[in-house]
């Protein structure tokens, strides 16, 4: 996989994925929030609209080998080292999303096992397994909702 030759400006990307203009509007700001792009100032159009330029950065391409596994072997030849330290990164922040989640659940729980008692129906799962390498996976399973205690 090589890098494209080019900037695409966001024309550009509205017809080369086939996904609606709308859509490509809506996750372009996202996109560049969580650093998979990066979009630089390209003049104004015929109309007099700032166009913006925008290039696929290292931990697009990451993201992109994360949703297509087919891509993962051209990504990781390509980025090298730098892979394996966004891989790294990404779990680091992932732990610490799962320990801020207990960390807001925990109180509430604690409530409802010292009430003894919680809304009727209320089904609440908490299950953390590990993989093959044992990685730790949360996973939480709820039928009636209900938030932390603030």
């Amino acid at each position: 996989m090589k890098r494209h030759p080019r900037p695409l400006k966001k024309y550009d990307l509205e017809k080369g994925c086939g996904l609606a203009r709308e859509t490509i509007r809506d996750w372009i700001p996202r996109m560049e929030r969580y650093g998979w792009i990066q979009g630089r100032p390209a003049g104004n159009s015929n109309a007099g609209k700032r166009m913006v330029e925008y290039t696929l950065t290292d931990r697009g391409r990451f993201q992109a080998a994360c949703l297509n596994p087919t891509l993962r072997p051209r990504v990781k030849l390509m980025l090298g080292g730098t892979y394996r330290e966004i891989e790294e990164s990404k779990g680091r922040a992932r732990r610490e999303r799962m320990s801020n989640f207990l960390e807001r659940w925990l109180p509430t729980i604690r409530q409802l096992i010292q009430n003894g008692t919680a809304q009727p129906g209320f089904y609440y799962c908490l299950e953390l397994t590990t993989d093959k390498n044992g990685k730790i996976d949360l996973s939480k399973k709820s039928k009636v909702g209900i938030r932390p205690l603030e």
